[in-house]
């Protein structure tokens, strides 16, 4: 009994040594597979082809679930080419992976966002300014108010932010929609006014 069992032992080590080879030639020529459509989407993506750089990045997921970014920049193509469902459900994916990156997670806003998901995105963005401070975040998370029909939660937003960042464009822009939201025509006017001749000042033809 002793000498079958040794035999067996023989026989099956290079056996699983076979399958153990196998298995690393699967695994390698599945990652190549992976990493082959990943780089056709990317070199899509940074072209701003992003509808044709997605079936590339589904199909690097579709064997490599885990492909972070992948699931990053398929998130964004479907962000930019006004899919906001299906951006969302992406950039939860990868916040699963990577629950650290508050990009990910004003990204994951912004999608909810455009789906009218205000409560949620709005939670987001605040873990993201009340970690980092993120002065983007604030911007968007004043611009969400406007959208809720709350345009006195961005006036506070945007006062205290204008007192340290008076020259900001964007937060004059968004100081402007605020006025024009609450009822304040004439000022909003004033508003829009001074930044266009700002702008034409600059950039003058």
């Amino acid at each position: 009994m002793k000498i079958l069992y040794v035999s067996v032992k023989r026989i099956g080590l290079p056996v699983l040594m076979v399958l153990a080879a196998v298995l690393i030639s699967l695994t390698y020529h599945y990652t190549q597979q992976a990493n082959i459509n990943y780089y056709k989407g990317h070199r899509l993506f940074l072209k701003g082809q992003y509808e044709e750089a997605v079936p590339f990045y589904a199909n690097a997921l579709k064997i490599d679930p885990n492909k972070t970014r992948a699931l990053r920049e398929i998130a964004y193509a479907y962000l930019w080419t006004k899919r906001p469902e299906k951006a969302a459900e992406y950039f939860s994916k990868a916040l699963s992976l990577e629950p650290d990156k508050y990009e990910l997670k004003k990204s994951l806003a912004e999608s909810l966002s455009w789906q009218k998901k205000y409560d949620k995105a709005l939670a987001l963005y605040e873990e993201v300014i009340s970690v980092t401070g993120d002065l983007d975040a604030e911007k968007k998370l004043a611009e969400l108010y406007i959208w809720r029909g709350e345009p006195e939660n961005t006036r506070v937003i945007l006062e205290k932010l204008m007192k340290k960042y008076p020259e900001d464009y964007d937060l004059q822009l968004l100081w402007g929609k605020t006025l024009l939201y609450s009822g304040d025509k004439k000022s909003a006017a004033k508003v829009f006014e001074r930044l266009l001749k700002e702008e034409t000042s600059k950039n003058p033809e």
